[in-house]
């Protein structure tokens, strides 16, 4: 899972956009935070979450980068962080324009623990 995900960001680092690059750092944040490896989630994920929330994006776009900042934050044990995108990405499971991409949020916010969860 973490090759594949630094191969994403290797691919698209080559010829992708800046936006793709930014999905990648989106994967990469999730993978990291996943194996709890918080040193490298949260840059990830903060460099994806930077750009999908300044430039004009998809909701679902931002909906995932405060899931995967939820996720990097709780891996590095910053509980305010952890519950203020854990928040925001639920509260934008409803703007989600279609069913797929609000299982696929929500289907994110089931492998990260909730708000209160201490790390484990």
């Amino acid at each position: 899972m973490l090759d594949a995900a630094h191969a994403s960001m290797h691919l698209w680092s080559t010829i992708g956009t800046a936006r793709n690059v930014a999905s990648a750092q989106l994967l990469l944040g999730q993978v990291h935070a996943l194996l709890a490896n918080a040193q490298y989630a949260l840059p990830y994920a903060q460099a994806a979450h930077v750009y999908f929330t300044s430039n004009p994006s998809e909701p679902g776009q931002v909906a995932f980068s405060h899931a995967v900042m939820a996720a990097a934050a709780h891996s590095a044990g910053n509980s305010a962080l952890h519950e203020t995108h854990y928040l925001a990405a639920i509260a934008l499971i409803g703007k989600l324009p279609n069913k797929e991409e609000k299982a696929n949020l929500e289907a994110t916010l089931n492998v990260i623990p909730k708000p209160g969860t201490p790390r484990s």
